[in-house]
């Protein structure tokens, strides 16, 4: 018959295999933790992985330059498919898609580390100043060199930027909707909507040339103006607009730059509008968004030349700014054949496309200005 163990023995067992758990104890725990610890460190290489994909790919929006910091989300890399599946945490928890990559640049280099508490600090990206680095031709004025962005120095001297041609990538979202780039005029953007208001509406109802108290003038910065957003509101310039008028548009789009900013005016009406927001595109700006191969007098702008390779041509009759300086009742207009007169009565109804211009701080988050993607203001 066997023996059997005595308390003694057995108390003697249970403290010894006690003895022994606490000694194999914290070897098992730190393996569990290693292995925890593995995989958030495999999570976070494919992060940061992803994150240099990511910068790689937006580096002219994210400039290496040092002390500036960025922030991206687990969202955008998955967007932009540098992730592609769910991660999880130390805890197999799954990662928020919210969750931060803080990006700091140091010493001209990407650093990358989880951070949900990341706040960017980055330099302005002033609309105006990214966009004058897509000019293509430095003056408009002798000979072409395809769509795009020029640089205007007109015969006083001054100096702008517009958008010229018929295929340009000058789209940009505002007030929710698509409008388009005229050109950079004192740093600022000037915009022109892309659609025609939905009604057609006289210069002014009452028949006289006066833009400073046309109906026209009051209805786009009264009821139009209070009809945008309240965050669009805020991006527009108070700015003044010039009235010099012509008796004919028989003139070319330099003579009606000048013509717009001189002083011939009719009788009583004033050669500016001063702090107002809103008007309408003036002759020169449809002149000269025209091909700068496009010589001819803006009254003989039905040239196919000219009607082809203008990108606001929209073959409606469409006001403009400017007056008949030797009539009390007429405006400049864009006919539906391309050309621009300034012979009919300011009580006809014609489309209108609104103008403004954008404060000169205004910045661009993204786009490329194309119809597909067009530039988005912060």
């Amino acid at each position: 018959m066997k023996k059997a163990f005595t308390l003694i023995e057995l108390i003697g067992v249970i403290i010894l295999l006690g003895i022994i758990a606490i000694l194999a104890f914290p070897p098992v725990l730190n393996l569990i933790r290693g292995t925890k610890d593995q995989l958030d460190e495999a999570s976070k290489k494919l992060i940061y992985a992803a994150s240099s994909q990511y910068t790689s790919q937006y580096k002219d929006d994210l400039p290496l330059t040092n002390g500036n910091v960025y922030c991206i989300t687990l969202t955008d890399l998955i967007k932009e498919e540098y992730l592609t599946k769910a991660l999880v945490d130390e805890n197999k928890e799954t990662l928020s898609l919210t969750s931060k990559v803080k990006i700091s640049i140091n010493n001209n280099q990407y650093e990358y580390v989880m951070d949900d508490k990341c706040v960017e600090n980055k330099p302005l990206i002033i609309a105006s100043d990214e966009l004058k680095k897509k000019v293509i031709k430095e003056n408009t004025l002798v000979g072409d060199n395809g769509d795009g962005l020029y640089k205007v120095t007109h015969t006083d001297k001054t100096v702008d930027y517009r958008y010229i041609g018929k295929t340009v990538n000058n789209y940009i979202t505002f007030n929710g909707e698509p409008w388009r780039i005229i050109g950079i005029f004192d740093g600022k953007l000037k915009l022109i909507k892309a659609e025609k208001l939905p009604t057609t509406m006289a210069w002014d109802t009452k028949n006289v040339n006066n833009w400073k108290t046309s109906s026209l003038q009051a209805y786009l910065n009264i009821d139009y103006y209070n009809s945008l957003k309240a965050e669009a509101k805020t991006k527009i310039a108070t700015v003044s607009y010039n009235l010099g008028g012509s008796p004919s548009m028989n003139m070319n789009k330099e003579g009606a730059y000048l013509s717009e900013r001189g002083t011939n005016v009719f009788a009583g009406n004033p050669p500016v509008i001063e702090n107002t927001k809103i008007a309408l595109m003036y002759p020169s700006d449809y002149g000269y968004a025209a091909k700068s191969t496009c010589t001819v007098n803006l009254e003989n702008y039905n040239d196919t030349l000219c009607v082809n390779g203008n990108w606001i041509y929209n073959t409606s009759i469409e006001w403009a700014l400017s007056h008949n300086s030797g009539n009390a009742n007429k405006a400049s207009f864009v006919y539906s054949a391309g050309f621009i007169y300034n012979d009919h009565l300011v009580n006809s109804l014609y489309s209108v496309r609104p103008v403004l211009y954008l404060h000169s701080q205004i910045e661009i988050i993204s786009g490329d200005g194309s119809s597909a993607n067009p530039y988005v203001l912060k």
